[in-house]
């Protein structure tokens, strides 16, 4: 009958024990991993549930190998054959580990090919070989009347799958060699590091009669393939990496004041409608690509922008810009279902960007400042952008700091004002307050920073600065005793498409308790045009308060004056462009008329702007403008300085 007892050999040396510390170091480096897994939450593709598979089996392998060279399975001679059974279940187990690595890379190398279809009979030969030996093994005390050590016997199950797992590592090595130049150089180094030492681990289990390790050689690679490709920074079918590895790699570039380039190609279709034949082309893209150079990657920044960095600078930019160009053209155009149409913007390493987020605003900046249009294929940042991007980029800073500390009384927030002149009265009873910015003692004009504030986000943060400013002023006039009509503020055509505008406003000329019929508010022809319905409720509620409002810039933009009588304006103000076009074209000279005849009909009052000499002068009271504003009679000046212009009471 068969017999497995402690300690007594069979096949020519004695195993007094099995140290298997290394076993169980490998079970909780599974569980850490496993834990991994489901607090991180990656992308559950068909290679990550390989890995996530490979991993379980492997704790259950590991485990079962402790629990076979503790004897756990031998208590008693009737025992024996379910020792047998367990250590069969451990080389199944070992064969289903590998067949699931093998899986794996062969996902990475050949994007689903059966190219391991040809060494497969080979491996089933072996394995069975393999196995029917571990049975000869285990039964032959039973036949020769001779016994065997558990030991003995988890060891020979150690020994018959480290072979297997050699001779499939070779074989696999053998198999992919014709595939080298498609694969991506991570997969490319990792098969050819991983796979090696695979098999010098496992020669080594061979002649570690004492030590079992065999766990390592299968949890490493899944552990591996987990770091890599699932816990961040690589998409497994084109290896290309994603935005939070750009970002390292950008940061580790400044840092070091290494020289990059980053070549960010836009796909507009993409952010509409994913596409899975565009998927499937991007990994022949990808690999073309990165064969033009040494130190080429690529990056996934979101649904629509891919990036690809090189170590080029200089005059390599633009040919390896080229490349990629051709590259893509002749992948993409020939087939209808793909997007074709790209845009290439390039940046390369300047000391002006001096964090990855200002990459990302200089691109955008780019986007907006060089729109491609069908005709142009690239874009290369030039010196004045970087510039012009570093002016900007620090105001936006600016606002944003302005913004975050919402105080109402920022220093940094300057207040002038333009007097208006009244030619039936021949004074000044009203002025257009107008906002500078102070920085480091110089004054940034308001074409500068009023752009960046509104497409930014921080127009309204501004508005409510001035708007108190303008209201501090009005009170100190009218406790001083002088007598005006109004003062006009600003609002952008974005804050009229704010709801709770009414109440931001309100509340900051009552908090100043001054009359609301004090404040004006002057909104461009485009905000009419944006936002109707939410224009006409904030400029209803805002009338009612006593609050009259003016039309800036006339003339410029839609001009349906339906639409803008509709809005019972106070005051149209016409642009400065339309006085200076109309003074040289007899018909548009004509046109102004008209349009001056329709307002005083409406009983809407006029304003002509930017007005600096007599011709303008003599231009504006011929039409019959009400009012004036422009250097000829007033400029800019600090709003205190509006006592110059405005009479008190008492002088009447």
């Amino acid at each position: 009958m068969l017999m497995i007892v402690s300690n007594t050999p069979i096949v020519g040396h004695s195993l007094a024990s099995l140290n298997t510390m290394y076993e169980y170091t490998d079970i909780l480096l599974i569980l850490l991993i496993l834990l991994l897994m489901q607090v991180t939450h990656p992308k559950k593709s068909y290679i990550y549930n390989i890995d996530r598979a490979g991993l379980i089996l492997s704790f259950f392998e590991s485990l079962l190998a402790i629990l076979i060279s503790r004897g756990t399975f031998v208590s008693n001679e009737r025992d024996a054959a379910l020792s047998v059974a367990f250590c069969l279940v451990y080389c199944f187990l070992y064969v289903a580990i590998i067949t699931l690595i093998m899986e794996y890379i062969r996902f990475l190398v050949t994007r689903r090919k059966p190219v391991f279809s040809k060494f497969s009979a080979e491996w089933a030969l072996i394995t069975v070989a393999a196995v029917d030996y571990l049975i000869y093994y285990g039964y032959h005390g039973f036949y020769l009347n001779t016994s065997i050590t558990p030991l003995e016997l988890c060891y020979t199950a150690v020994k018959i799958c480290s072979y297997n797992g050699i001779v499939t590592c070779l074989f696999a090595l053998v198999c992919i060699i014709p595939y080298f130049k498609h694969m991506t150089r991570v997969v490319r180094y990792g098969t050819f590091i991983l796979m090696p030492f695979e098999v010098i681990l496992l020669t080594l289990q061979l002649f570690a009669k004492n030590t079992i390790f065999l766990g390592l050689t299968y949890t490493i690679p899944f552990v591996v393939f987990y770091i890599i490709f699932h816990s961040n920074p690589f998409n497994e079918l084109t290896v290309h990496q994603n935005a939070d590895a750009l970002y390292n790699f950008i940061d580790a570039r400044i840092k070091a004041k290494r020289p990059y380039t980053l070549i960010f190609v836009e796909f507009p279709l993409l952010r509409i409608q994913q596409s899975s034949i565009f998927d499937e082309k991007l990994v022949d893209i990808c690999r073309e690509i990165e064969s033009i150079r040494a130190g080429v990657s690529i990056f996934r920044l979101d649904t629509s922008t891919y990036v690809i960095t090189a170590i080029s600078t200089g005059d390599g930019v633009e040919s390896f810009t080229e490349k990629v160009k051709d590259i893509l053209d002749e992948n993409l155009k020939s087939d209808v279902y793909l997007p074709s149409k790209h845009s290439i913007y390039v940046i390369y390493g300047d000391d002006v960007i001096k964090s990855p987020d200002m990459v990302y605003s200089f691109k955008t900046y780019l986007h907006a400042n060089h729109p491609l249009g069908m005709e142009t294929e690239y874009y290369i940042a030039s010196e004045k952008d970087y510039q012009d991007f570093s002016n900007t980029f620090a105001i936006e800073n600016l606002l944003e700091e302005i913004q975050d500390e919402s105080n109402l009384e920022d220093p940094r927030i300057l207040c002038y004002a333009q007097p208006i002149y009244n030619i039936e009265t021949k004074s000044f009873r009203t002025a257009e307050a107008l906002m500078r910015l102070g920085v480091n003692d110089k004054i940034i004009p308001p074409n500068v920073f009023i752009p960046v504030a509104e497409k930014s986000g921080y127009i309204h943060a501004l508005t409510l600065i001035m708007l108190n400013k303008v209201c501090v002023s009005v009170k100190k006039l009218l406790d001083d005793g002088y007598d005006f009509d109004a003062i006009t503020v600003n609002c952008s055509a974005l804050e009229f498409a704010d709801e709770h505008l009414f109440n931001d406003l309100t509340a900051i000329i009552d908090k100043n308790a001054i009359p609301k019929n004090k404040i004006r508010i002057e909104i461009t022809e485009s905000a009419i045009f944006d936002d109707y319905e939410m224009v006409m409720f904030n400029m209803g509620k805002l009338q009612q308060e006593g609050i009259e409002f003016y039309l800036d810039d006339f003339g410029t933009g839609y001009s349906n004056m339906e639409r803008i009588s509709s809005c019972s304006f106070h005051t149209i103000k016409f642009d400065k462009s339309v006085m200076n076009r109309a003074m040289e074209d007899p018909a548009l000279d004509s046109l102004v008329n008209s349009y001056m005849n329709m307002m005083d009909e409406k009983g809407i009052s006029t304003l002509v702007e930017g007005v600096e000499d007599e011709d303008q002068v003599e231009f504006s009271k011929r039409h019959g403008f009400n009012f004036i504003q422009g250097f000829k009679y007033a400029k800019p000046a600090p709003i205190e300085e509006l006592t110059k212009y405005f009479e008190k009471t008492s002088d009447k």
